[in-house]
């Protein structure tokens, strides 16, 4: 859907009659039909072209209140976004007879497909020349409808002018004359002024006049009894113009079907409608489909879930079955395949003299090739014949029963090695260099146990149950992987978030649940105490997230060796002790600028606008004023942008405010304003006392202190 955010008008609304194909013939009635330019811009105000549908409407008011008239035309702008369109062109009556008849101003509001109505502009004077098309009737009638009254003479005949032609003595408007019935519309029956009916019948007047051609029982607008051919397009334009709320369908093309009904023992309708339908309204995907709608007696048609696509692809009805193209007249058995048949039910089945069977005995007559393994409990026969046999069995028991040097041993006991070497009781080296293959696996199949467990025994010393080193630069010490967590650590216990699901989808999760305690630490001398890298369109890098229920918990923290740091808490406040500043680059320098602070929440907007006789109104910014309170105390600011009386603010109300010049001055000059109001929700919050949150943040840089402190000294450096 083409989508346009300003749309330029240049209207010239002239009372004309269009192209040489939409002149009418001499002596006709006079054209309804209004000529109207503009020109259509995008949002970025680059000129629209190519054909876009546009839909004009006629208002009584600038502002509110219903059409008069409207309609939709498929627009070719040309260059620069220049149109120029017909007015009432989309009927063949153009535009209603009675739509200029009142003294009355009319607007034109347009609205681009898919858009809003644009601001309304006022018509000129030259379209009420329509009222003048009165002028060309006498009650509505031609002036051919009536004699001309010629002065009486002596001789009792009407006096001819001594330059009259014979030419223009036989051309004298001939008397009316002949039969008619009522509401019929009459016919000329010939060149001497005789009448007679029509085939056009009309039933009501006004806006409940209906029209039937070959009946004289109108049930429509227009009611034909008979066959039609329309020689051009057959338009049903949609009900209205879309909005960015909802789309609209077309004019329904209605099919009825008389049945009569042995209930009620009368005909009643069975009613078909084709209509076409939006799809996507408001996107960037807009499409419609066409579809078909029923209706019984005198409900209201609806969907039936047949409809034809954009693309001609067809959607079908829920339960739509489609029938085969043809039958099948016989099956052939093929090979290695024994049955088959053309009539009945038809089975086919292995011929097993053929095919070899799993589960009963194969008698192969020529010589067989197996590549791979064959596992037999016994052979038989002096076995002079079979070649690389190896015995199933050893002094009874299976080969699994026995460990092997050069291949792969399962243990299914309890293996328990024990001894005193300083180097490690059990050593395993895996020669592949190459690969990621591991020196030792260790699986298990409980949900509840570990597949590698490293205890310390001992009760001092800073040993750790499992240590993992690599002498590879690129290598990892410790490497962890699974579908839910990869590296688990837990230090004075686990916090009852991480059983409530926050400990799942983690590379390395680190739990306590004492307090004092850090879940992750990381720390560094002269490198990064933490790393973090993301590459990420949608999440964030870091993400802190506090469920303490008040908005005054702590989010995040951080501070120097000094007093001075910063924190966010669960309100979405951030609080800092030293300044707000950004840096910005001047010449070859990089220097910092600073925030304005206040002492309250005040947001701000600025703009310009103009004086109009001495005086403007100023609508506040949809969106900005979502944001504020201007129900309460809004301060503005004025510049004028030249010479004046000066500039005074009135009326400010919650939607805007008035701009006047002083002592009653009539300019017409340019000027800015700034708008200072109380941010919605923070109305009261004057200089908050952070007090004895500063001292809370003082007290735990204190504690966290004096904990390093000790921890320095009960670590020792880990043994290599």
């Amino acid at each position: 859907m083409k989508r346009y955010g300003v749309l330029s008008l240049i209207a010239v609304c002239l009372l004309a009659v269009g192209p040489a194909t939409a002149q009418a013939p001499a002596g006709s009635a006079l054209p309804r039909l209004m000529r109207f330019s503009g020109t259509a811009k995008d949002a970025g105000g680059n000129p629209v072209t190519g054909i876009t549908g546009i839909t004009f409407a006629l208002y009584p008011g600038q502002t509110g209140g219903a059409p008069l008239w409207s309609e939709t035309q498929n627009v070719q702008a040309g260059a620069g976004g220049h149109y120029t369109v017909l007015l009432g062109a989309a009927k063949s009556e153009g535009l209603p007879a009675d739509l200029f008849t009142a003294e009355q101003a009319h607007w034109v509001g347009v609205s681009v497909e898919g858009q809003a109505e644009q601001p309304r502009i006022l018509l000129v004077s030259a379209p009420y020349a329509l009222k003048a098309g009165d002028a060309e009737t006498l009650g509505g009638l031609p002036p051919s409808a009536f004699l001309l009254a010629a002065a009486p003479s002596p001789s009792g005949r009407a006096p001819e002018s001594p330059n009259a032609s014979p030419a223009a003595a036989s051309a004298v408007t001939p008397a009316v004359s002949g039969t008619g019935t009522a509401d019929y519309i009459p016919l000329w029956t010939d060149s001497s002024g005789n009448l007679s009916n029509s085939a056009l019948f009309q039933s009501g007047a006004g806006g409940t006049a209906k029209i039937g051609i070959d009946t004289i029982t109108p049930a429509t607008t227009l009611d034909v009894a008979g066959g039609g051919t329309i020689r051009g397009p057959l338009s049903l334009p949609a009900i209205g113009p879309a909005t960015a709320t909802a789309g609209q369908n077309s004019q329904p093309l209605t099919f009825a079907a008389s049945v009569f009904d042995s209930g009620t023992s009368a005909a009643i309708n069975e009613n078909f409608q084709w209509q076409a339908e939006p799809v996507g309204n408001d996107t960037s995907h807009d499409s419609g489909t066409l579809n078909l709608l029923f209706g019984s007696r005198k409900s209201t048609p609806a969907e039936t879930g047949f409809s034809i696509a954009s693309n001609g692809q067809i959607f079908f009805a829920a339960g739509q079955t489609f029938p085969g193209t043809g039958a099948i007249t016989g099956v052939t058995a093929g090979t290695d395949l024994t049955g088959g048949g053309a009539t009945g039910n038809i089975t086919l089945n292995l011929d097993t003299t053929m095919v070899p069977q799993l589960t009963t005995k194969n008698t192969f007559t020529a010589n067989q090739t197996v590549d791979g393994k064959v596992t037999a409990t016994s052979f038989s026969g002096s076995g002079a014949g079979v070649t690389n046999v190896n015995a199933s069995e050893l002094g009874g028991l299976a080969s699994s029963a026995y460990a092997q040097l050069a291949a792969n041993n399962f243990f299914s006991g309890q293996q328990v090695m024990t001894g005193t070497n300083t180097s490690g009781i059990l050593q395993v080296t895996n020669t592949v260099t190459s690969g990621q293959g591991p020196a030792i696996v260790g699986t298990t199949d409980s949900s509840a146990a570990a597949g590698v467990k490293g205890v310390v025994a001992a009760t001092s010393g800073t040993e750790a149950g499992v240590l993992g080193s690599t002498s590879s630069p690129n290598g990892y010490g410790l490497y962890g992987l699974s579908p839910n967590v990869g590296v688990y650590g837990s230090a004075g216990g686990s916090s009852i978030l991480g059983t409530q699901g926050y400990g799942v989808f983690a590379g390395v999760w680190g739990d306590t649940g004492t307090d004092g305690f850090e879940g992750v630490l990381g720390t560094a001398d002269e490198g990064f105490g933490g790393f973090f890298v993301n590459n990420s369109g949608g999440d964030p890098t870091i993400l802190a997230v506090n469920n303490y229920v008040a908005n005054n918990a702590l989010v995040f923290e951080a501070y120097g060796s000094g007093l001075a740091g910063c924190y966010i808490d669960g309100g979405g406040d951030l609080v800092c002790s030293g300044t707000v500043s950004g840096v910005v680059p001047a010449g070859a320098q990089q220097v910092s600028v600073y925030a304005t602070q206040s002492t309250e929440n005040w947001f701000e907007d600025a703009g310009s606008g103009q004086l109009s006789s001495g005086s403007a109104r100023v609508v506040f910014d949809p969106t900005f004023a979502q944001t504020v309170n201007t129900s309460v105390k809004y301060h503005v600011f004025l510049t004028p942008n030249g010479d004046c009386e000066g500039l005074y603010v009135s009326n400010q109300t919650a939607q805007g405010f008035e701009v006047h010049e002083l002592r009653g001055g009539s300019s017409n000059i340019a000027f800015d304003y700034r708008i200072m109001a109380k941010r919605s929700g923070f109305e009261t919050v004057r200089l908050a006392d952070v007090t004895k949150k500063s001292q809370e943040m003082e007290q735990r840089r204190k504690a966290l202190r004096e904990r390093t402190a000790q921890r320095g000294k009960q670590l020792t450096e880990p043994k290599k």
